[in-house]
């Protein structure tokens, strides 16, 4: 279990950045309510796969 906390009012994107493998997550949201809103923008950079490593989670 990774988690990532996303502060209120910041935008971010809820993408599966792996072309290969399936994302199965947890979203948990403090309100009620989504809150969506679609920003027309162009990303700032491609979706790319990024490996977590350190001393307890090894590849």
């Amino acid at each position: 279990g990774d988690f990532i906390y996303v502060p209120p009012f910041v935008p971010h994107q809820e993408i599966n950045a792996s072309s290969e493998d399936t994302l199965e997550c947890v979203l948990v949201r403090s309100d009620g309510e989504a809150v969506v809103v679609n920003l027309d923008i162009e990303p700032v950079e491609p979706p790319r796969e990024v490996r977590w490593i350190d001393p307890i989670h090894r590849d």
